[in-house]
């Protein structure tokens, strides 16, 4: 509601590391942005 009739889009994702033995993955951090 912030950003209405600015424009742009709003991303997000999350930072893992994946163990090499069991192939599990460990996350490290999520994150969003604002993109015009």
């Amino acid at each position: 509601d912030t950003f209405a009739g600015m424009g742009g889009t709003v991303e997000s994702g999350e930072l893992i590391i994946r163990e090499k033995s069991a192939g599990r993955a460990l996350s490290t951090s999520l994150f969003s942005r604002w993109v015009a």
